[in-house]
């Protein structure tokens, strides 16, 4: 066997390793934490269906956009994208939070989109935000499929 296709196997071996430790790690994380993360994802619909009443999308994006400001990882930023779909879906009073929103399937145009919408934000260079407002285009593409529930 060649030098190369040694250096080759070690390589692909190791890369298996790696990625193999990783899946057991994030299940195991996972499945530590499934309680934890079901109660977070209840009480941010509950918080979001809350803070909707008498408030627009537009207070609602401003309020996610606040609660992801405090946030200091990934499952305190998913509260905060939970609360505005919530929030958006419940909301009282309807503004034009849909008008001009791409579908998800336009890549460019939804990420440019998104950027457009995180310059309105206190912090428009940030990705958390355009992370968040991705939230309302899922619930935008719902109305517009006129998903059940969407309202």
């Amino acid at each position: 066997m060649s030098k190369t296709l040694k250096i080759v196997l070690i390589v692909v071996g190791a890369t298996i390793l790696i990625v193999a430790g990783a899946g057991v790690a994030g299940w195991t994380w996972f499945a530590k934490n499934k309680a934890r993360l079901a109660a977070l994802g209840t009480q941010a619909t509950t918080e979001g269906t809350a803070f909707a009443h008498g408030s627009t999308p537009a207070q609602c994006i401003a309020e996610a956009i606040r609660r992801g400001d405090r946030c200091d990882g990934f499952v305190c930023e998913a509260g905060a994208k939970i609360f505005l779909r919530a929030c958006a879906k419940a909301a009282t009073t309807k503004g034009k939070e849909c008008a001009g929103v791409p579908p998800r399937s336009e890549i460019m145009q939804s990420a440019l989109w998104a950027l457009g919408r995180c310059r309105e934000s206190p912090h428009p260079d940030e990705q958390r935000c355009t992370r968040i407002i991705g939230s309302l285009q899922e619930h935008c593409q719902e109305l517009a499929a006129g998903k059940p529930g969407a309202r």
